[in-house]
């Protein structure tokens, strides 16, 4: 029987350059891990988080908010959108039989944190907010590569839909502008993500199933729209 080939992680695809595996080591097929997270995986998590809150909690201050609620709400933005995003992508490899794991990327972080510096010198909150990927290694063809990048981009999609409401409801109170924000950062994270260019997730999920990206992402950018809407209404 004829093995099926061995993807090292999401941007070693068929026609993609620059495809660099995490670890070079021989992967038994069908092997699963389980829900494991490694030592150097929690390190690579924490360090990307804490640089990604930072620099949003930088972006709240600048509209006014004091220190701890800046930092409470970046938190709170990072872990309901980066953290949950990632972990739907390993999980669903991981489900698949696969090794997946987070890393962070070193250049990744340093544009997280010279964008943050012209936030702070010009007052203009700017994030860019790609700190690093999972990466996968095992039997995976082009279905399975579709199904797991498109899990993240399903996850802020779900928590966006969800939170939506709860900010209508909520629209006068505190809770109500962390839910809209929790709204706006998911629903953009999952259009942005559902790109189908580079690296991206979009170029994976379009490449196995157009009619599946389209389905997720027209309701994404509908309510993206509608959240960015009433956030200005309000």
């Amino acid at each position: 029987m004829k093995k099926r080939k061995v993807y090292y992680s999401f941007h070693d695809i068929p026609g993609v350059r620059g495809s660099n595996p995490v670890y070079p080591y021989a992967y038994s097929y069908g092997e699963s891990h389980g829900w494991h997270f490694s030592e150097t995986e929690i390190k690579h998590i924490l360090i990307a988080m804490f640089t990604l809150a930072l620099a949003l909690s930088i972006i709240f201050i600048s509209e006014g908010l004091d220190i701890l609620s800046a930092v409470g709400m970046g938190f709170l933005g990072i872990v309901s959108s980066f953290l949950l995003h990632e972990l739907g992508h390993k999980f669903t490899a991981q489900r698949f039989g696969m090794w997946a794991e987070f890393r962070a990327y070193p250049m990744g972080l340093l544009t997280v944190i010279i964008f943050m510096l012209i936030s702070i010198s010009t007052g203009f909150p700017i994030i860019f907010a790609a700190p690093g990927a999972v990466y996968i290694m095992g039997p995976a063809g082009r279905r399975e590569i579709g199904i797991v990048s498109i899990a993240g981009p399903s996850v802020n999609f779900l928590i966006a839909l969800i939170s939506f409401p709860l900010f209508l409801i909520f629209y006068e109170s505190g809770i109500g502008s962390l839910f809209g924000m929790i709204c706006l950062i998911n629903s953009l994270l999952a259009v942005f993500n559902l790109i189908p260019l580079g690296p991206l997730d979009g170029r994976k999920v379009i490449e196995w199933n157009a009619l599946i990206w389209a389905a997720l992402l027209i309701p994404s950018l509908i309510l993206l729209v509608a959240v960015e809407n009433m956030v200005y209404l309000i």
